[in-house]
Protein backbone atom coordinates (compact mmCIF):
# COMPACT_ATOMS: atom_id res chain seq x y z
CA UNK A 1 0.00 0.00 0.00
CA UNK A 2 2.71 2.13 0.94
CA UNK A 3 5.46 2.26 -1.91
CA UNK A 4 8.80 3.64 -1.47
CA UNK A 5 10.67 3.10 2.27
CA UNK A 6 7.36 1.73 3.79
CA UNK A 7 5.35 -0.90 3.01
CA UNK A 8 1.81 -2.28 4.50
CA UNK A 9 0.42 -4.96 4.54
CA UNK A 10 -3.54 -6.26 6.14
CA UNK A 11 -2.41 -10.00 7.00
CA UNK A 12 -3.74 -12.59 9.64
CA UNK A 13 -1.98 -14.78 12.47
CA UNK A 14 -1.85 -18.18 11.10
CA UNK A 15 -0.88 -19.54 14.62
CA UNK A 16 -0.28 -18.88 18.50
CA UNK A 17 -2.08 -17.02 21.23
CA UNK A 18 -3.26 -14.49 18.98
CA UNK A 19 -4.41 -17.02 16.22
CA UNK A 20 -6.96 -15.78 13.68
CA UNK A 21 -6.27 -11.92 14.76
CA UNK A 22 -5.91 -9.10 11.95
CA UNK A 23 -3.12 -7.44 11.97
CA UNK A 24 -1.24 -4.48 9.86
CA UNK A 25 2.64 -5.19 9.11
CA UNK A 26 4.77 -2.46 8.23
CA UNK A 27 7.91 -3.19 6.44
CA UNK A 28 10.83 -0.99 5.97
CA UNK A 29 12.76 -1.02 3.09
CA UNK A 30 15.99 0.19 2.18
CA UNK A 31 18.37 2.00 4.30
CA UNK A 32 16.04 5.50 4.58
CA UNK A 33 13.28 2.62 5.54
CA UNK A 34 15.65 1.04 8.04
CA UNK A 35 16.44 4.09 9.57
CA UNK A 36 12.67 5.54 9.69
CA UNK A 37 11.95 2.25 11.03
CA UNK A 38 14.27 2.10 13.69
CA UNK A 39 12.94 5.91 15.12
CA UNK A 40 9.44 4.37 15.04
CA UNK A 41 10.36 1.70 17.18
CA UNK A 42 12.42 4.12 19.72
CA UNK A 43 9.05 6.65 19.65
CA UNK A 44 7.13 3.47 20.70
CA UNK A 45 10.00 2.53 23.32
CA UNK A 46 10.51 6.29 24.94
CA UNK A 47 6.21 5.88 25.81
CA UNK A 48 6.44 2.73 27.31
CA UNK A 49 9.59 3.27 29.50
CA UNK A 50 7.45 6.40 30.51
CA UNK A 51 4.99 3.99 31.30
CA UNK A 52 6.38 1.85 32.86
CA UNK A 53 8.25 4.46 35.46
CA UNK A 54 4.38 5.29 36.39
CA UNK A 55 3.79 2.28 37.08
CA UNK A 56 2.95 0.43 33.85
CA UNK A 57 4.02 -2.68 33.13
CA UNK A 58 6.56 -2.52 30.56
CA UNK A 59 5.02 -4.04 27.55
CA UNK A 60 1.33 -3.79 28.74
CA UNK A 61 -0.53 -1.44 26.09
CA UNK A 62 -3.29 0.44 27.41
CA UNK A 63 -6.29 1.04 24.43
CA UNK A 64 -6.37 4.47 25.74
CA UNK A 65 -3.42 5.40 24.73
CA UNK A 66 -3.80 7.53 21.27
CA UNK A 67 -0.98 5.99 19.15
CA UNK A 68 -1.92 3.16 16.57
CA UNK A 69 -1.61 -0.05 18.35
CA UNK A 70 1.89 -1.42 18.34
CA UNK A 71 2.05 -5.50 19.06
CA UNK A 72 5.26 -6.36 18.22
CA UNK A 73 8.42 -6.73 15.45
CA UNK A 74 10.80 -8.68 13.27
CA UNK A 75 13.39 -9.31 11.27
CA UNK A 76 13.09 -11.10 8.15
CA UNK A 77 14.32 -14.31 7.95
CA UNK A 78 15.87 -16.92 5.19
CA UNK A 79 12.33 -17.78 4.15
CA UNK A 80 11.98 -14.93 1.98
CA UNK A 81 15.25 -15.58 0.14
CA UNK A 82 13.40 -19.23 -0.72
CA UNK A 83 12.60 -19.89 -4.23
CA UNK A 84 8.38 -20.83 -3.50
CA UNK A 85 8.18 -17.55 -1.53
CA UNK A 86 9.52 -15.02 -4.23
CA UNK A 87 6.63 -17.04 -6.61
CA UNK A 88 3.54 -16.65 -4.58
CA UNK A 89 4.60 -13.03 -3.47
CA UNK A 90 4.94 -12.13 -7.28
CA UNK A 91 1.32 -13.91 -7.78
CA UNK A 92 0.03 -12.43 -4.98
CA UNK A 93 1.69 -8.78 -5.20
CA UNK A 94 1.90 -8.40 -8.86
CA UNK A 95 2.41 -4.28 -8.13
CA UNK A 96 4.50 -4.34 -5.12
CA UNK A 97 7.42 -4.25 -6.48
CA UNK A 98 10.68 -6.57 -5.40
CA UNK A 99 9.58 -8.99 -2.34
CA UNK A 100 11.08 -8.54 1.09
CA UNK A 101 14.45 -9.80 1.56
CA UNK A 102 16.08 -11.60 4.85
CA UNK A 103 17.42 -8.99 7.22
CA UNK A 104 14.39 -6.38 6.52
CA UNK A 105 13.20 -4.86 9.69
CA UNK A 106 8.75 -5.26 10.29
CA UNK A 107 6.66 -3.99 13.09
CA UNK A 108 2.91 -5.95 13.74
CA UNK A 109 0.21 -3.10 14.38
CA UNK A 110 -3.31 -4.02 15.64
CA UNK A 111 -5.48 -4.25 12.82
CA UNK A 112 -7.39 -0.73 13.46
CA UNK A 113 -8.81 0.32 9.75
CA UNK A 114 -6.97 2.92 7.32
CA UNK A 115 -9.38 6.01 7.45
CA UNK A 116 -7.36 8.98 8.20
CA UNK A 117 -8.03 12.63 8.12
CA UNK A 118 -6.83 12.23 4.60
CA UNK A 119 -9.61 10.67 3.00
CA UNK A 120 -11.91 11.86 5.33
CA UNK A 121 -13.52 14.41 3.18
CA UNK A 122 -13.49 11.50 -0.21
CA UNK A 123 -15.83 9.27 2.20
CA UNK A 124 -19.31 8.52 1.47
CA UNK A 125 -21.55 9.58 4.00
CA UNK A 126 -24.74 8.76 4.04
CA UNK A 127 -27.90 11.10 2.84
CA UNK A 128 -29.86 12.75 5.78
CA UNK A 129 -33.70 13.39 4.44
CA UNK A 130 -33.98 16.48 6.12
CA UNK A 131 -31.33 18.22 4.68
CA UNK A 132 -33.50 20.03 2.32
CA UNK A 133 -35.17 21.38 4.95
CA UNK A 134 -32.74 23.10 6.90
CA UNK A 135 -29.95 24.93 5.40
CA UNK A 136 -27.92 24.82 8.07
CA UNK A 137 -28.63 20.96 9.20
CA UNK A 138 -26.06 19.17 7.37
CA UNK A 139 -23.28 22.29 8.30
CA UNK A 140 -24.08 21.92 11.89
CA UNK A 141 -23.44 18.20 11.29
CA UNK A 142 -20.27 18.08 9.61
CA UNK A 143 -18.60 20.88 12.23
CA UNK A 144 -19.83 19.26 15.39
CA UNK A 145 -17.81 16.01 13.15
CA UNK A 146 -14.69 18.20 12.74
CA UNK A 147 -14.53 20.04 16.08
CA UNK A 148 -14.50 16.71 17.69
CA UNK A 149 -12.08 14.79 15.01
CA UNK A 150 -9.60 18.14 15.68
CA UNK A 151 -9.81 18.47 19.57
CA UNK A 152 -9.08 14.79 19.61
CA UNK A 153 -5.85 15.41 17.14
CA UNK A 154 -4.59 17.59 19.26
CA UNK A 155 -4.96 15.39 22.62
CA UNK A 156 -2.93 12.98 20.40
CA UNK A 157 -0.42 14.80 20.36
CA UNK A 158 -0.60 16.43 24.30
CA UNK A 159 0.26 12.48 25.04
CA UNK A 160 2.91 11.88 22.45
CA UNK A 161 5.03 15.39 24.01
CA UNK A 162 3.93 14.26 27.30
CA UNK A 163 6.15 10.90 27.03
CA UNK A 164 8.99 13.33 25.27
CA UNK A 165 8.79 12.38 22.03
CA UNK A 166 8.26 14.90 18.92
CA UNK A 167 6.80 13.69 15.28
CA UNK A 168 7.98 15.46 13.21
CA UNK A 169 6.34 14.85 10.18
CA UNK A 170 2.83 14.85 11.17
CA UNK A 171 0.27 15.42 7.92
CA UNK A 172 -3.88 14.15 7.63
CA UNK A 173 -2.33 11.33 6.95
CA UNK A 174 -0.80 10.58 10.25
CA UNK A 175 -4.10 10.40 12.10
CA UNK A 176 -5.90 7.39 12.20
CA UNK A 177 -9.63 7.33 12.35
CA UNK A 178 -11.95 4.57 13.85
CA UNK A 179 -14.66 6.23 11.85
CA UNK A 180 -15.55 8.24 8.85
CA UNK A 181 -19.35 8.55 9.70
CA UNK A 182 -19.88 12.06 10.08
CA UNK A 183 -23.45 11.65 11.68
CA UNK A 184 -21.26 9.76 14.64
CA UNK A 185 -18.77 12.23 16.53
CA UNK A 186 -19.67 11.12 19.83
CA UNK A 187 -18.03 7.68 18.49
CA UNK A 188 -14.72 9.13 17.19
CA UNK A 189 -11.19 8.39 18.16
CA UNK A 190 -8.01 9.81 16.39
CA UNK A 191 -4.85 7.93 16.96
CA UNK A 192 -1.54 9.29 15.88
CA UNK A 193 0.83 7.03 13.45
CA UNK A 194 3.59 7.01 10.91
CA UNK A 195 6.31 7.58 13.43
CA UNK A 196 9.50 6.76 11.32
CA UNK A 197 10.56 10.74 11.46
CA UNK A 198 10.23 11.01 14.98
CA UNK A 199 12.21 11.91 18.23
CA UNK A 200 12.91 12.44 21.57
CA UNK A 201 12.58 16.16 22.48
CA UNK A 202 15.71 16.00 25.02
CA UNK A 203 17.37 15.17 21.26
CA UNK A 204 15.48 17.94 18.70
CA UNK A 205 16.04 20.31 21.71
CA UNK A 206 19.96 19.55 21.38
CA UNK A 207 20.32 19.53 17.40
CA UNK A 208 17.96 23.01 17.50
CA UNK A 209 19.81 24.35 20.36
CA UNK A 210 21.04 27.21 18.21
CA UNK A 211 18.65 27.65 16.07
CA UNK A 212 16.12 28.35 18.98
CA UNK A 213 19.19 30.43 20.61
CA UNK A 214 18.91 32.78 17.58
CA UNK A 215 14.90 32.97 17.89
CA UNK A 216 15.46 34.16 21.74
CA UNK A 217 14.81 30.93 23.42
CA UNK A 218 17.21 30.60 26.39
CA UNK A 219 15.87 28.70 28.93
CA UNK A 220 15.64 24.88 28.86
CA UNK A 221 11.91 25.00 28.71
CA UNK A 222 11.83 27.93 26.12
CA UNK A 223 14.25 25.92 23.84
CA UNK A 224 11.42 22.62 23.77
CA UNK A 225 8.65 25.16 23.63
CA UNK A 226 10.63 25.93 20.15
CA UNK A 227 10.80 22.49 18.92
CA UNK A 228 7.30 21.71 19.91
CA UNK A 229 6.13 24.21 18.03
CA UNK A 230 6.88 22.88 14.69
CA UNK A 231 4.49 19.58 15.42
CA UNK A 232 1.69 22.07 16.47
CA UNK A 233 2.14 24.07 13.30
CA UNK A 234 2.05 20.93 11.18
CA UNK A 235 -1.14 19.62 12.82
CA UNK A 236 -2.61 22.83 12.08
CA UNK A 237 -1.97 22.40 8.10
CA UNK A 238 -3.66 18.84 8.41
CA UNK A 239 -6.46 19.83 9.92
CA UNK A 240 -7.36 22.97 7.97
CA UNK A 241 -6.54 20.76 4.41
CA UNK A 242 -8.63 18.44 5.77
CA UNK A 243 -11.52 21.50 6.55
CA UNK A 244 -10.82 22.48 3.05
CA UNK A 245 -11.99 18.89 1.23
CA UNK A 246 -14.57 18.16 4.44
CA UNK A 247 -16.65 21.55 3.44
CA UNK A 248 -15.73 22.60 0.88
CA UNK A 249 -14.46 21.53 -3.18
CA UNK A 250 -15.71 19.27 -5.71
CA UNK A 251 -16.12 15.64 -4.32
CA UNK A 252 -14.15 16.24 -1.23
CA UNK A 253 -10.96 17.59 -3.18
CA UNK A 254 -10.19 21.10 -2.95
CA UNK A 255 -7.94 21.47 -5.75
CA UNK A 256 -4.93 22.40 -6.07
CA UNK A 257 -5.33 25.71 -3.83
CA UNK A 258 -6.22 23.40 -1.33
CA UNK A 259 -3.23 21.86 -0.51
CA UNK A 260 -0.80 22.36 1.99
CA UNK A 261 1.90 24.25 -0.34
CA UNK A 262 -0.92 26.10 -1.80
CA UNK A 263 -2.62 27.05 1.73
CA UNK A 264 0.50 28.57 2.89
CA UNK A 265 0.86 30.84 0.05
CA UNK A 266 -2.04 31.99 0.68
CA UNK A 267 -1.79 32.82 4.39
CA UNK A 268 1.57 33.19 5.11
CA UNK A 269 3.14 34.75 1.61
CA UNK A 270 0.35 36.36 0.76
CA UNK A 271 -1.45 37.57 4.22
CA UNK A 272 1.21 36.84 7.09
CA UNK A 273 -1.32 35.11 9.01
CA UNK A 274 -3.88 37.32 8.92
CA UNK A 275 -6.86 35.09 9.30
CA UNK A 276 -9.42 38.29 9.25
CA UNK A 277 -7.93 39.04 5.45
CA UNK A 278 -7.54 35.54 5.01
CA UNK A 279 -11.76 35.51 5.33
CA UNK A 280 -12.35 37.84 2.83
CA UNK A 281 -9.99 36.42 0.62
CA UNK A 282 -11.92 32.67 0.59
CA UNK A 283 -15.20 34.24 1.12
CA UNK A 284 -15.42 35.81 -2.26
CA UNK A 285 -15.20 31.84 -3.87
CA UNK A 286 -18.38 30.55 -3.70
CA UNK A 287 -17.52 27.04 -3.50
CA UNK A 288 -15.78 27.57 -0.14
CA UNK A 289 -18.87 29.15 1.02
CA UNK A 290 -19.71 26.23 3.56
CA UNK A 291 -15.86 26.09 4.72
CA UNK A 292 -16.66 29.92 5.54
CA UNK A 293 -19.16 29.59 7.25
CA UNK A 294 -18.01 26.37 9.32
CA UNK A 295 -14.88 28.53 10.89
CA UNK A 296 -17.69 31.65 10.82
CA UNK A 297 -19.54 29.94 13.61
CA UNK A 298 -19.05 30.98 17.81
CA UNK A 299 -18.17 34.86 16.53
CA UNK A 300 -15.12 33.13 13.99
CA UNK A 301 -13.83 30.90 15.99
CA UNK A 302 -12.20 28.68 13.35
CA UNK A 303 -10.44 31.54 12.06
CA UNK A 304 -9.26 32.25 15.30
CA UNK A 305 -8.45 28.55 16.27
CA UNK A 306 -6.24 28.06 12.98
CA UNK A 307 -4.72 31.56 13.21
CA UNK A 308 -3.05 30.42 16.66
CA UNK A 309 -1.69 27.35 15.30
CA UNK A 310 -0.29 28.51 11.82
CA UNK A 311 1.53 31.40 13.51
CA UNK A 312 4.01 29.10 14.85
CA UNK A 313 5.29 28.82 11.46
CA UNK A 314 7.26 31.85 12.12
CA UNK A 315 10.78 31.24 14.24
CA UNK A 316 10.02 34.33 16.09
CA UNK A 317 6.37 32.72 17.11
CA UNK A 318 7.94 29.38 18.15
CA UNK A 319 9.17 30.42 21.23
CA UNK A 320 6.01 31.35 22.73
CA UNK A 321 4.41 28.16 21.66
CA UNK A 322 1.53 27.24 24.17
CA UNK A 323 1.21 24.01 26.09
CA UNK A 324 -0.98 21.76 24.04
CA UNK A 325 -4.02 21.71 26.73
CA UNK A 326 -4.04 25.55 26.09
CA UNK A 327 -4.69 25.19 22.74
CA UNK A 328 -7.65 22.44 23.73
CA UNK A 329 -9.31 25.14 25.64
CA UNK A 330 -9.87 27.62 22.29
CA UNK A 331 -13.39 28.18 21.56
CA UNK A 332 -13.57 25.89 18.33
CA UNK A 333 -12.63 22.87 20.29
CA UNK A 334 -13.09 23.77 23.72
CA UNK A 335 -15.74 21.40 25.44
CA UNK A 336 -14.91 18.46 23.23
CA UNK A 337 -13.19 16.41 26.33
Amino acid sequence: KSPGVVRLYEAVVGAGPMANARVVLKEFVGEEGVKCGVREAEAYRAVMEMEGRRGTELGAWDDEWPMAVLLGSFVGDGTFEGVRFKENWGRAFPRAGDPPKAGSPWLVFRYEGFNTLQNLPRAPQEPDFFDRFSPTRRLSRKLAFFRRASFLSLSALRFLHAHGVLHRAIGPASLLLNTVDERLPALLDVKLRDLGFAARITEAASEGYEKARKAGAVMPAEISRFVCAEDVYALGYALLECAFGFFGGAEGDGGRDATQDGLKRVIEDVYGVDMARVREYYAEEPRWEMLVAALDADDGAGWEFFGELLRLGSDANKTSCRPIEEYEQLRFVAGQS
